[in-house]
């Protein structure tokens, strides 16, 4: 079983593919990256992740 933090696997790089069919949107906004989410349980994984392991702020948007 794979180690994961937050829902996200350690120790393995990370690449999203975006379709533009995405509905949410995860801004870091200490380094301004950004990662597209589907679901809703995964951008709040996202956004735990990044509170909690790196210690930065974020902001989530909801896209039409």
């Amino acid at each position: 079983m794979p180690r994961t933090l937050c829902g996200i696997e350690r120790d393995r790089p990370m690449f999203q593919v975006i379709t533009g069919k995405e509905k949410y949107k995860v801004v870091d906004l200490v380094t301004g990256g950004e990662s597209y989410h589907e679901e809703k349980i995964q951008a709040y994984r996202m956004c735990a992740f990044l509170i909690n392991v790196w210690g930065h702020n974020y902001r989530l948007e909801v896209r039409s």
